[in-house]
Parts: C-alpha cells; structure tokens; sequence
C-alpha cells in the first residue's frame, strides 16, 4: 500500500507546483500607483494589465528565460532585464515608469 502511495500521490505533487510573477508597478515623481498597464512575457505571448492598486500578476509560468515588456499610453515602454524563472518559483517585482 505504501508503494502505491509513492508512486501516484508523490508525482502529483512535484508536478502539481508551479511558477508564478507577481508585481507592483508605479509611476511619476510621487511614484503612485499605474492602473492599466500592459505586461507581457514576450516568448510565451502572455499579457495582462495592473489593477486598481498597480498589482500584476502571472501564474503557471513554465522554467525558463523570459523577457518582460512594460507598456502604458504617454510612456516609453519599459524593457527590463530577463529574468530567469526556476522550478517552483514566486517572483514579486516592482517597476517605475
């Protein structure tokens, strides 16, 4: 019984965790909060946008190395640095326009 344990529960769980990027993005002298701002990873052509207090957020993102790109209407469109994404990781960022 224990065996059988190990070899179907077990998997589940490595398997089941994921990677996820979360993050706060800001903008102007006094650094407020930027609703409505677009953010993609590029190599997966996922996009979502900030919500009412600047907060994205990404989930079931695969390992890997992805390049983020940071868009609002009246800015130059942010290009960060690649961020390396690694087994079961949660990343919190945070960007200034």
């Amino acid at each position: 019984m224990k065996l059988l344990f190990w070899l179907f529960f077990v998997p589940l769980i490595v398997f089941g965790q994921s990677n996820s990027i979360k993050g706060t993005i800001s903008e102007g002298v006094d650094s407020t909060v930027s609703y409505n701002t677009f953010i993609t990873i590029e190599q997966l052509n996922l996009t979502t946008k900030t919500d009412s207090s600047g907060t994205f957020l990404f989930t079931d993102i695969p390992d890997g190395n992805y390049n983020l790109i940071i868009f609002k209407k009246g800015y130059i469109t942010l290009l960060p640095n690649p961020i390396l994404i690694a087994f079961n990781g949660s990343y919190n960022l945070r960007f200034h326009l």
